[in-house]
């Protein structure tokens, strides 16, 4: 969402707020049902010049809600999609244990693992 004021004139503040929400679910007759959401808003307020022919509302807002994008982007990526890779792994460890005692009392060819 925007919010765009006239500090002076040729010179306008605009504030950007951005929220994202992420929902990962899995469900797993090894593991159950795993579900790990959550939100994250992030705030921005920067003062641009303006001018409808050189530097057009449109064309502020555009540059700012590009960088605000990255930002969350790689915020996400590094809180959720990591987190969740950790998890995943952990589990993937705990499995492998289960594996491996399941493959001396059945012959691989019966083993099923899914990922």
């Amino acid at each position: 969402m925007f919010e765009c004021n006239e500090q002076k004139k040729g010179v306008y503040e605009y504030k950007l707020t951005t929220t994202v929400m992420v929902s990962m679910g899995m469900k797993n007759s090894l593991v159950g049902e795993v579900d790990l959401s959550g939100s994250m808003t992030q705030q921005e307020t920067r003062a641009c010049a303006f001018s409808p022919d050189v530097n057009p509302h449109i064309s502020n807002m555009g540059k700012m809600l590009e960088e605000m994008e990255l930002k969350v982007r790689n915020a996400i990526e590094g809180i959720y999609i990591q987190k969740t890779r950790e998890v995943i792994n952990g589990m993937r460890l705990v499995n492998g244990e289960k594996n491996k005692v399941c493959t001396i009392l059945h012959p691989p060819s019966a083993i099923i693992i899914s990922s």
